[in-house]
């Protein structure tokens, strides 16, 4: 009865340790997903202001070449046509 009593209690703080290490690593795990998504998430927003970085001269440079450049004359007549 005695033996039964003390392998029972050592069974309970045995499941009680690995409930806890459960737990430990299971917060260690979460603790570095959040950092990787974080991560990824900090490079995306890089990612995307060094493209609009890279793209908007050139897109400026562009919406000015397309304000200041002649028409060619038929599309000058079709406009005059079109009135």
């Amino acid at each position: 009865m005695d033996a039964i009593l003390f392998y029972g209690i050592i069974i309970l703080l045995a499941l009680g340790f690995l409930a806890l290490a459960w737990f430990i690593v299971r917060g260690w795990l979460a603790l570095i997903v959040d950092f990787l998504a974080g991560v990824l998430k900090l490079l995306w927003g890089i990612i995307k202001a060094a493209f609009w970085v890279v793209t908007l001269p050139f897109r400026l440079i562009g919406a000015i070449f397309r304000l200041f450049r002649k028409k060619s004359t038929a599309s000058r007549e079709q406009d005059v046509t079109s009135v």
